[in-house]
């Protein structure tokens, strides 16, 4: 089963906006002209303020474009398929007390942490290895627990 992106609810909210943004365009372009100072040199450094006095207008039409975008009722794109077979449910408990940042663990010639090795095992039995086939199809969930 798939549903669109739109389901035809409230897809009415689109065009509404669009008249909207048309109309508040028409309006502000109808606002007076600012007197244009020609004797100002152009070399004068501008302030922040000056710089950035786009960013409230861009925002505002960013919020009416989610506003109506959300007012449209967008629904998303699933699709429903069943899975049978057999997993397991697993919960793995993960101590991440002060102890766990100990080294005293040796991998070959790197001193390693404990919470590093348990990292290192954990990650090779969810995904497996060559000594261990992974539990692909199994629900994993992971508890950490420290101080």
């Amino acid at each position: 089963m798939r549903q669109e992106l739109f389901d035809g609810l409230h897809v009415w909210w689109l065009p509404i906006g669009l008249l909207i943004a048309v109309f508040s365009a028409w309006w502000s372009s109808r606002r007076g002209q600012h007197t244009k100072w020609s004797g100002v040199p152009k070399s004068l450094p501008r302030s922040w303020r000056q710089r950035t006095r786009w960013v409230p207008r861009l925002l505002g039409w960013l919020a009416l474009l989610l506003l109506l975008f959300g007012l449209a009722g967008p629904r998303g794109v699933r699709e429903h398929r069943e899975v049978t077979g057999q997993g397991l449910a697993i919960t793995l408990c993960v101590d991440r007390s002060g102890s766990m940042l100990a080294l005293d663990l040796a991998d070959s010639v790197v001193r390693r942490s404990r919470l590093d090795v348990v990292k290192d095992v954990v990650d090779r039995f969810v995904r497996g290895d060559t000594t261990m086939a992974g539990r692909r199809g199994d629900l994993l969930s992971i508890v950490q627990f420290g101080t």
